[in-house]
């Protein structure tokens, strides 16, 4: 008996030694499918992009691992709004495609609020490779970009956010709403929106859907995730994922603003205590000898 006792507690130790080098090496496996995929997602592979109408098409495929922006030609789209990454053939687009067109084995699709990007791998561990990786980058950028209530004030927390980029929904009256990572310069005030460029101290900021913009939108947006950046020459217009997200970017931004307002306005005090009655009479004849037409020469 004791003999069988020790033999079992043997065979035991074993399965228990085996289990640990096979976790090991899923997990060698992992870490090595994981790097794999950040150098080929970046240089970019290539698919057979199935569309709505059309024949389908051979596509190059990259994918930005720092901003999550993932783009083929002149399109794209950002992890960060992907709702769902689907294996198989199960979009409208898929189902007008053939199993002997394409292999559900082999396709993919990723999904969005506004549209779906359907792929068509080249084999099955192709396949698995992108939707894991996909997955996992998207996981993580989300994580980076999650609101901690812990730790630091909200303000701090909306200042480390938009200095790393927020993507949000941009709306407009000539083209469908698009995806665009909005950048805010907390020293300057200075916004970035894709090729936009705004200053927060040059802006109204209004939460809802107030602007010409909105109202030609309709109720393809809740009004509780809207907000407009009103200049005198043009008008933002961005919505959030949740209310929580809109309201952070709202009172964020307002706050900056009259932060931004403060320093200047200290700034103007600082420098006009510093100039004493002299400089400041030899500042106006300067600025009175610069109303007068002089004639100069230039000497090259």
């Amino acid at each position: 008996l004791d003999n069988r006792l020790f033999t079992i507690s043997e065979e035991s130790a074993d399965d228990i030694k085996m289990e640990e080098i096979l976790t090991k090496q899923e997990q060698a496996r992992q870490e090595k499918a994981k790097k794999d995929f950040f150098v080929i997602a970046s240089l970019g592979q290539n698919f057979i992009k199935h569309g709505r109408a059309g024949k389908p098409h051979l596509k190059t495929v990259r994918v930005d691992t720092k901003t999550g922006k993932l783009w083929w030609d002149d399109q794209s789209l950002y992890l960060q709004d992907v709702t769902e990454i689907k294996r198989g053939k199960h979009t409208k687009v898929f189902d007008g495609v053939s199993v002997n067109r394409a292999d559900p084995r082999v396709c993919f699709s990723i999904v969005t609020p506004f549209r779906t990007l359907d792929l068509q791998a080249a084999s099955f561990n192709e396949r698995e490779m992108w939707v894991e990786g996909l997955t996992r980058l998207q996981l993580k950028l989300l994580d980076n970009t999650q609101i901690d209530h812990k730790g630091l004030d909200s303000q701090s927390q909306f200042l480390i956010i938009c200095q790393q980029g927020r993507n949000l929904t941009k709306w407009s009256l000539k083209s469908v709403p698009g995806t665009k990572l909005i950048m805010v310069n907390p020293a300057t005030g200075k916004i970035k929106c894709g090729a936009a460029r705004l200053f927060v101290q040059e802006v109204q900021i209004v939460p809802g859907k107030t602007t010409q913009v909105f109202e030609r939108v309709g109720d393809e947006v809740k009004e509780e995730l809207c907000f407009s950046l009103i200049h005198r020459k043009r008008t933002l217009d961005l919505s959030a994922t949740s209310q929580v997200e809109r309201d952070m970017w709202v009172s964020g931004l307002r706050n900056l603003q009259q932060s931004l307002h403060t320093s200047q306005r200290n700034l103007r005090e600082e420098v006009e205590a510093m100039l004493n009655d002299q400089v400041k009479k030899d500042a106006a004849d300067f600025l009175q000898f610069c109303t007068i037409k002089t004639k100069m020469y230039k000497f090259t």
